[in-house]
């Protein structure tokens, strides 16, 4: 099988500046929730009021509640429990530096859908793959989860671009 579930390794020290602020973030927002609500996580941030139905990939104006910054502590511990399964262990991959290359080169070589948070996926060559952003999934009113889907190769070709190194960074 060509599955495989890849993240991030140790990343460059001229990353670590955006980490750390990323950290104090997310460290800040948890603190306010939890001074601001003393009875517990107001519902609303846990369970959406109505089922969404579609992706809006161009929505615009201000989201009605501010989306939190993923704790730090948050992604080691999805890797420790994804590595403790029996299913999805063999699949788990933390690779060094960022992961989008080794993504990329999987799915240029094998086909299929990169899902993840990152649009840089974007604007890499996936050959005829695919990218789902993690934020685009949602569960229709039969329960199914869909998501809006992305082929860079198509995206190009309806810009009339060539998918060349220079016509990629013109699309970055």
């Amino acid at each position: 099988s060509s599955s495989k579930i890849f993240f991030d390794g140790y990343l460059p020290k001229s990353k670590q500046t955006v980490r750390m602020q990323r950290a104090v973030k997310s460290t800040a927002q948890v603190t306010r929730l939890g001074s601001q609500n003393g009875r517990g996580c107001p519902r609303a941030l846990l369970f959406e009021s109505s089922r969404v139905s579609s992706v809006d990939a161009f929505k615009h104006g201000r989201l009605e509640t501010k989306p939190f910054e993923a704790p730090s502590f948050l992604v080691p511990a999805i890797i420790e429990t994804l590595r403790g399964s029996a299913k999805y262990g063999p699949l788990v991959d933390v690779v060094p530096g960022e992961a989008d290359g080794f993504c990329a080169e999987l799915v240029a070589k094998s086909g299929g859908i990169v899902i993840t948070s990152d649009s840089d996926l974007l604007v890499h060559d996936l050959g005829r793959g695919s990218v789902a952003l993690l934020r685009d999934i949602y569960q229709n009113a039969d329960d199914v989860l869909c998501a809006a889907v992305y082929q860079p190769h198509q995206i190009f070709d309806e810009l009339g671009l060539s998918g060349g190194k220079s016509d990629v960074c013109r699309f970055a």
